[in-house]
């Protein structure tokens, strides 16, 4: 169990922007969480290159109240410097830096490492590269810098940086910007136009260069991914001589007049340039920080087998809840991979005082294993959080027969159940039966439409019977058994 009780002292530059992933502290096993989500969310950018740490914030607020737990969230977005641009005609953009979205577990005051990559130079002397941009780390997880642009002479632009972009559990492959720029036009002179660098998102775009001459447009840069790590574009031979800076973004200019790209936060990949490439823009850490409660505290979470009535009992309490609904129980056989829901039941609601609940299952396979249980606890909202899983081990229900009647035997007044191993009776057939004692008295005929109905008839018998033994014959069309019942 973890108190917080610092002050909230974080601020930020930048507005907030909205990136939903979750990631929950840890908590010890006999404790299961739901989560109320506070609105305190804010957003920090590190965009100055070189080494740097970030303290985790703390919280306090009109919404915790003693003892209150507190789970910080941390969404953190990673962008490798961008690659710089070549230079000379019909050089190629930058690559964009790789992006990644990463879910981070994190305790209050914790001090966290980082290092913001630098953009790749662009290429300064005739037809020279651009150089790749650096990678850029927060908390050990990286993202790699976009690659520099080719020189002059139609080079095809910069690959976006390599690697894979990991959020939500998927994988996205990083895209090559590998635009063509050779062109032919109707001068004596071959007209060139560099490709634009490969984006965090997208290929760049090949040069242009069936324009009406003597003019060639260089290849966009590829896309970014929500302004990050967008490619450099491409110039084209015969365009004005500039010297293009650092590059901006996702889209790469026309003619060479414009050969940076534009809007991007960071991590864009240089534009390719006639007197120079532009340099790639550097790497950028955004962490987005929310806090949550945690308004159901569980005291306890315990399931017990009870082998003579073969009945699981499943116990927990509650320390206090907030906007709780019910809670589910959960069952799965033999393994956790398919678990069904056994039970349902209601919670308090809203409670500063100890709460206890208990659930029984009555119903075990009758082939036994290993059964797992966990709690599915659910707010007023929908929203809901499992418990840890607790494991039990069952035996059989022995016998030579196809169906099984268990507890057997059984105390006087216990009910029983009987269940089918073999789909000798199917749903929709007719089941006739009888119940007697051991000198042959019968209660008198029946006829049942399901296993159900002859559960509950027999039932209805064996409550009002002494010790002793009973028999249970069973027959539709095609099958018909005897079964002893032993009441002690």
């Amino acid at each position: 169990m973890i108190s917080f009780t610092n002050k909230f002292t974080f601020s930020f530059a930048e507005p907030a922007k909205t990136r939903r992933l979750i990631l929950f502290a840890s908590i010890s096993l006999l404790v299961l969480i739901n989560i109320k989500v506070v609105k305190s969310q804010t957003i920090e950018r590190i965009t100055t290159r070189g080494n740097f740490t970030f303290t985790v914030p703390t919280y306090s607020g009109p919404d915790l109240s003693p003892g209150d737990e507190v789970l910080v969230d941390l969404e953190v977005i990673i962008v490798g410097a961008g690659g710089g641009g070549g230079r000379g005609n019909g050089a190629g953009g930058g690559g964009g830096g790789e992006v990644r979205s990463l879910r981070i577990e994190a305790l209050e005051g914790a001090v966290l490492t980082g290092y913001i990559g630098q953009g790749g130079a662009g290429g300064s002397s005739t037809n020279n590269s651009g150089r790749d941009g650096q990678t850029t780390i927060f908390n050990g997880f990286s993202a790699r810098g976009g690659a520099g642009g080719n020189g002059g002479n139609g080079a095809p632009g910069g690959n976006s940086g390599s690697g894979t972009l990991r959020g939500n559990g998927n994988s996205i492959e990083r895209s090559n910007g590998n635009g063509n720029g050779n062109g032919n036009g109707n001068n004596s002179q071959p007209l060139l136009a560099g490709g634009g660098g490969g984006g965090a998102q997208g290929n760049g775009s090949s040069g242009i260069t069936n324009l009406s001459p003597p003019t060639a447009r260089g290849g966009d840069g590829g896309a970014g991914i929500d302004g990050f790590g967008g490619g450099g574009g491409g110039v084209a031979s015969g365009a004005s001589g500039q010297n293009y800076s650092l590059g901006q973004g996702r889209d790469g200019g026309t003619s060479g007049s414009t050969g940076n790209a534009s809007n991007a936060s960071n991590g864009g990949g240089g534009g390719g340039g006639i007197n120079r490439g532009g340099n790639g823009g550097d790497g950028v850490v955004e962490i987005s920080v929310s806090f949550r409660i945690l308004p159901v505290e569980f005291l306890y979470l315990r399931a017990e087998l009870e082998p003579k009535d073969r009945i699981t009992k499943i116990e927990w309490a509650t320390a206090k809840e907030w906007e709780n609904s019910h809670f589910e129980i959960e069952r799965a056989q033999n393994g956790i991979e398919n678990w069904e829901k056994i039970g349902n039941i209601n919670s308090v609601g809203y409670s500063d005082l100890a709460t206890a609940y208990s659930f029984l299952d009555e119903k075990l396979p009758i082939t036994g294993g290993r059964l797992f249980y966990r709690l599915k606890s659910v707010d007023l909202d929908g929203k809901y959080t499992y418990s840890k899983t607790l494991a039990i081990q069952v035996a059989p229900v022995s016998g030579n027969s196809t169906w099984r009647l268990y507890p057997n035997p059984s105390e006087a007044g216990t009910y029983v159940h009987l269940v089918q191993l073999e789909n000798h009776i199917g749903q929709d057939q007719a089941i006739a039966f009888k119940i007697s004692d051991s000198s042959g008295i019968s209660a008198g005929d029946f006829i049942a439409n399901s296993l159900e109905q002859v559960e509950s008839q027999l039932n209805e018998y064996l409550k009002n019977q002494k010790a002793g033994l009973y028999f249970l014959h069973l027959s539709s069309e095609a099958y018909s058994e005897n079964i002893k019942i032993f009441v002690r």
